[in-house]
């Protein structure tokens, strides 16, 4: 209950504020455990991102948001779990397994990092192989504009418009990979980027 309102919420203020504009929201399976990965330019993403589909998205943010009192209680009733960044957390890892076992959409930015320019980065190899070990497909997305809204070290958000794309689904298995494991599952990763950069081209 509490996360359909704040979802409510942030569409109508989104829609209000930032002109906000949604396709292939129907590209997202409605049953059974899915990756939704995006593109990242701003804190914002998670918000502009995860509400376009009307499943609960569940996203990893980093641990210190979590011990911050009122904030710590209001990002997990809303589907957060907490990550240590900077080494491989295998607790958040796990817990991203367990969703997505369990049928749930966990939401990936798989980057890794916010880009300054707006420009697609690499993908880090975790998304592809949280994909393979869970068997669950990579629903990509992209958005354009929020790096307008909060840049990388703003405060506050200023007003302009924000497009979400989200593309068909995309099924990897790590047999679509060649060479050892790691080189697999690098090449799943540049795979979803490659999703995502089909969205972008797209844009009219």
């Amino acid at each position: 209950m509490f996360y359909r309102f704040v979802r409510a919420l942030i569409r109508l203020l989104a829609v209000i504020f930032f002109r906000w504009e949604v396709k292939g929201a129907d590209h997202m399976p409605r049953a059974g455990g899915a990756i939704l990965a995006a593109n990242h330019v701003s804190l914002l993403d998670p918000l502009f991102v995860g509400t376009t589909v009307k499943r609960k998205v569940h996203y990893m943010a980093k641990e210190e948001l979590f011990k911050i009192p009122v904030l710590g209680g209001v990002i997990t009733a809303l589907g957060a779990f907490p990550v240590r960044r900077g080494a491989a957390d295998r607790q958040a890892i796990r817990e991203a397994l367990r969703l997505l076992e369990a049928g749930e959409v966990v939401g990936i930015f798989p980057e890794g990092t916010r880009s300054i320019d707006g420009e697609l980065q690499k993908a880090q190899s975790g998304i592809a192989l949280l994909a393979t070990r869970a068997n669950v497909p990579v629903v990509p997305a992209l958005i354009v504009g929020s790096e307008k809204v909060m840049r990388k070290g703003s405060r506050l958000p200023r007003p302009a418009k924000i497009r979400v794309f989200i593309g068909p689904p995309v099924k990897l298995t790590v047999e679509d990979g060649k060479g050892a494991e790691k080189d697999k599952l690098e090449v799943l990763s540049v795979r979803i980027m490659e999703a995502i950069a089909t969205l972008k081209s797209q844009i009219g």
